[in-house]
């Protein structure tokens, strides 16, 4: 959605507007961007900055000041307009790792600021040196439905050569797919591996611009200049999301049904109609912004043969993207679920089980909407849902309790399971350094929901950083000598804990 710059591993960088505005929102959570600014400019633009490790000036002193009265870290504050002008190259924040970092940085959107849509910067002017084309690593073919729904067990992997005078291209030219991939109403699509990279840095970037071409002429062509906020998960249309969850990073060129991004030019939606026996010459482009061009170009040949039968997606087999999903709860015992109409990139297949153990799906398809679960049960107490991650691993979700039933909103297919967790949260006192005094926290089994601290009774901004389990806090000034400092923690189900220290602040 944006633009990371480096800050070479420091933390404290000077962060300036880039243009004359007025401070319109301030966010600080220990997830997501963490403390995140927003600047409202009258061209019609907001800029953002994320990850700061602390605002600056009078935005500071009034989120603060929201902190003590709401006795709250985790704030979200919106701005009149002109309550707090700035003016181009006006420090506004500290860059920092808050949130959601994996490392400091600063991570820059410009948005449009009556849709909220996120802009691409580099549209702005920035200048940014880069000479370097695109990578292309590895093609795929896959044989589709009329919708641009992946036919099962028809897709094709092929190796792309490196690149050289002539551009890139695959072995001897040719990529042959057998005939059974064609289909009376449906096509054959494309995706490429690629990225690429300015000239200073390795890190990998998107591309900008990407296009198909069949016998010299365009079927499919893409453009990443702008993107609703409220589209960003239909990425998981747009690339193959297989292939990323191992690390590989596939444009699709061509667009599914119910693919609402704007980054496609109308009239093309890059399905090819071809049938047994047909011979195409295929060429893929790929442009950063600088207008650095790769190439791959090769010979497509089918097989000879039929044509593949049916529509290769039963309803009577599979989960239809456009249609509300509403299974199970057949028996007093047996869970419901219910996934409102689009929100499936693809057809699923109706695997699932109501009766124990609970599950839908595979915890590694993504879904765009929430699901809605009801497990029956007797109260529990402390009860939450773990659910299945895309990775592997698993999470804790809130329940709430009605009419006999527990009911969730995840929003991962996979399993589900119906637990408790009593166990309060883990805390140990680090001591203080530099007026600071901090605590580790361990949550085991659910995640943190709140936390206090009071020194001598007064309440204190704590602060959480999620990624450490660490819980933080400024000594108040004036607090020199012999003090109580008393901190607690609340778990996602309500576990509480609490920890009293005795404190010394030179």
């Amino acid at each position: 959605m944006g633009l990371d710059f480096t800050t070479e591993g420091r933390e404290g960088l000077e962060v300036r507007s880039i243009e004359d505005g007025f401070i319109a929102r301030a966010k600080i959570s220990p997830y997501g961007y963490g403390k995140v600014v927003y600047v409202q400019h009258p061209d019609g633009h907001t800029s953002v900055y994320a990850h700061c490790s602390r605002f600056t000036g009078k935005v500071d002193s009034l989120v603060h000041a929201i902190q003590q009265r709401e006795r709250n870290a985790e704030v979200d504050v919106y701005f009149s307009d002109n309550e707090l002008p700035v003016k181009r190259g006006q420090v506004i924040a500290l860059s920092g790792n808050t949130g959601r970092s994996s490392g400091p940085h600063l991570h820059f959107e410009i948005r449009d600021t009556k849709t909220g849509d996120a802009l691409n910067p580099l549209l702005f002017g920035f200048s940014i040196s880069d000479h370097r084309d695109p990578t292309i690593r590895s093609l795929k073919v896959y044989g589709l439905d009329e919708n641009g729904f992946v036919l099962p067990d028809k897709e094709l992997m092929i190796k792309v050569n490196n690149y050289d005078s002539e551009g890139y291209t695959v072995e001897r030219g040719l990529v042959e797919v057998p005939a059974h991939f064609c289909s009376e109403s449906g096509g054959i699509g494309f995706s490429v591996q690629t990225n690429d990279q300015f000239d200073a840095l390795n890190n990998s970037c998107g591309i900008f611009e990407a296009a198909l071409h069949v016998d010299d002429t365009e079927q499919f062509n893409m453009k990443i200049d702008r993107i609703p906020f409220e589209h960003t998960r239909y990425i998981n249309s747009h690339m193959d999301h297989a292939e990323f969850q191992k690390g590989n990073d596939f444009h699709r060129l061509y667009r599914a049904e119910g693919n609402p991004l704007g980054i496609y030019s109308p009239g093309k939606n890059g399905i090819l109609k071809i049938k047994p026996g047909d011979k195409k010459n295929i060429a893929i482009q790929v442009n950063d912004y600088s207008e650095n061009k790769s190439e791959l170009k090769f010979t497509l040949k089918v097989a000879a043969g039929q044509l593949s039968g049916g529509t290769g997606f039963s309803s009577e087999v599979y989960f239809m993207p456009n249609e509300k999903i509403s299974v199970g709860g057949a028996s007093e015992t047996a869970a419901s679920f219910e996934l409102a109409p689009n929100s499936l990139y693809f057809p699923l297949k109706k695997d699932f089980n109501a009766e124990k153990p609970i599950r839908l799906g595979k915890c590694n398809v993504p879904v765009q909407k929430e699901l809605r679960i009801r497990i029956p049960s007797n109260r529990i107490p402390q009860a939450f849902l773990e659910v299945c991650t895309e990775k592997g691993g698993t999470s804790a979700k809130e329940v709430f309790y009605t009419q006999g039933h527990y009911i969730a909103s995840p929003r991962n297919l996979g399993t589900y399971t119906l637990k408790t967790d009593r166990e309060p949260p883990k805390l140990n006192y680090n001591g203080i350094k530099n007026g600071v005094i901090s605590w580790s926290v361990h949550e085991e089994t659910t995640e943190l929901a709140d936390y206090d601290l009071f020194i001598d009774g007064k309440w204190v901004l704590l602060e959480y950083e999620s990624k450490r389990d660490l819980l933080f806090a400024r000594i108040p000034p004036g607090s020199q000598g012999n003090s109580n400092a008393e901190i607690i923690v609340y778990d996602l189900v309500g576990n509480e804990q609490t920890s009293k220290v005795s404190i010394t602040n030179k």
